[in-house]
């Protein structure tokens, strides 16, 4: 994402674990957004996610969605999250769902990138880079 977010006028994080978190996302979402759809004092859930999907459908910007977590696809899951009813309908729009269900592939008309798990020293190199890229320090980095 970091590699093409020059790519797009905004790009936006959802935590998608829970229909509680990504109703609190979308609130933050549309109180980001400028010249959305005014909200009563205290918005229901479907008035916020009306809200942004509208706004959305009217902007011509170019704009990453990421739905992070998504782990509750299956409808007979009893904690069950329909994200295909959060993701807005925009050719402007592009969305990544990231999850450890195979089942996310029948969301996309692309073929999922499979991540496979790192082992112990993989995952510690990963967050080394990480710590040093966020204090702008990986020039002369090795690692094992």
């Amino acid at each position: 994402m970091q590699h093409h977010q020059a790519d797009y006028d905004a790009t936006f994080w959802i935590q998608a674990s829970k229909e509680a978190s990504i109703n609190r996302d979308f609130l933050a979402i549309h109180r980001l957004l400028p010249e959305t759809t005014p909200l009563p004092f205290d918005p229901t859930p479907k008035a916020v996610l009306q809200a942004v999907l509208m706004w959305f459908a009217r902007d011509s910007g170019k704009y990453l969605m990421t739905f992070d977590e998504a782990g509750h696809l299956q409808e007979t899951h009893k904690d069950y999250v329909d994200i295909s009813k959060y993701s807005p309908r925009s050719s402007s729009l592009h969305i990544i769902i990231t999850s450890r269900l195979s089942i996310v592939n029948s969301l996309s008309t692309f073929e999922g990138v499979r991540v496979s798990e790192l082992d112990e020293t993989q995952s510690i190199d990963h967050i080394v880079v990480q710590k040093f890229r966020h204090h702008g320090r990986t020039q002369g980095l090795r690692l094992r």
